[in-house]
């Protein structure tokens, strides 16, 4: 289990997730991950890439296949509630 509180169900996140967030350690994780994956995962764009966790189960000990590498629209798109919706009709129309 995660050693942070992610958010609550008003989607507010903890103090110390953030913290982490901001932290070296978080920021070594992420420059590791971008090493390792160049490219967004879900299009192929080398533009405005970041970091989605896949859970955060092991938040602050993360394991690299925990983290996926997402440009900045894919991962907009993963955290609302209409690029769900979208991404939903895309699969069917697929």
């Amino acid at each position: 289990m995660s050693r942070f509180n992610v958010g609550s169900t008003d989607g507010k996140r903890s103090r110390k997730y953030l913290e982490y967030i901001s932290s070296p350690a978080w920021y070594w994780k992420r420059h590791e991950k971008l090493k390792l994956v160049t490219s967004c995962e879900r299009c192929g764009s080398q533009e405005q890439l970041e970091i989605h966790h896949r859970t955060y189960e092991r938040l602050g000990d993360e394991r690299m296949e925990d983290l996926e590498v997402c440009c900045n629209p894919c991962h907009f798109r993963e955290h609302s509630c209409i690029g769900s919706l979208i991404d939903s009709v895309l699969k069917r129309l697929a």
